[in-house]
């Protein structure tokens, strides 16, 4: 979820603030094309619905941080950073499905800021007759300075029922099991841990509510995440949490 100023459009609304015109289609997607910017203000409300949606309540994100103010979490820009695009394309047509994600966190957010959020489409191929496209996009303080890049990978236009909560790619005939010699698993950091030491679980329950806020509803965007109708259009039998 994003407080995004707006950006021209020919929707209607709800679909009317970061929406562009383009049919959001593998065909569709231009290599090497810019898309955004977009500005991202990063308010305390802002911060109030990610702490709702991934259930952290650190106080370094109402109180202060060792950077000194409040800070955003780091992943608060990623949902922006992957659909940067709905700038130049119609998000009321993607019927996408993304399945890698990379950030790179250079500098905290702090609470307060207005982020510039840029992007572009660095490739596109065919793989197992399904179209991916890859989105490379930063975001950038008012100052310009770099704080988080990122890049992910995603198919564009598939029946997700068809492809949800199983393996598209044929099983490997050398699994790797890796090996320890920590079998103790840590709770905290510390200098000087050795590599491979495992790092203890963590469980969490997502509720539909939770699911929503991360999905835009609170912009009245209905999609397979928020919505069960539109869960059922694409083969699904309920609602799915993103990947993010």
């Amino acid at each position: 979820m994003t407080e995004t100023k707006a950006a021209p459009s020919s929707g209607t609304p709800p679909y009317n603030r970061w929406s562009g015109k383009k049919d959001t289609t593998f065909e569709s997607i231009a290599l090497r094309e810019e898309v955004g910017p977009m500005e991202v203000e990063v308010t305390d409300g802002l911060i109030k619905q990610y702490v709702f949606c991934q259930d952290a309540y650190k106080s370094w994100h109402f109180i202060a941080s060792p950077f000194g103010g409040p800070i955003a979490h780091a992943a608060l820009l990623a949902n922006d950073l992957m659909t940067v695009y709905y700038t130049s394309y119609d998000r009321t047509t993607l019927a996408g499905l993304h399945t890698t994600n990379e950030l790179f966190f250079h500098a905290p957010v702090p609470m307060g800021e207005t982020v510039t959020i840029t992007g572009r489409f660095t490739d596109k191929y065919v793989r197992r007759d399904n179209g991916y496209v890859v989105l490379e996009a930063e975001a950038r303080d008012r100052q310009g300075n770099l704080l988080i890049s990122h890049r992910h990978v995603e198919i564009m236009r598939i029946q997700a029922g068809s492809v949800i909560g199983r393996s598209s790619a044929p099983p490997p005939d050398d699994k790797i099991v890796p090996e320890t010699n920590n079998p103790k698993p840590i709770d905290k950091a510390a200098a000087g841990i050795a590599p491979g030491t495992p790092i203890m679980s963590t469980t969490k329950a997502l509720s539909q509510d939770q699911i929503s806020v991360h999905a835009f509803v609170g912009e009245h965007e209905r999609n397979l995440h928020n919505d069960i109708e539109a869960a059922r259009k694409y083969g699904l039998e309920n609602t799915i949490a993103q990947g993010l």
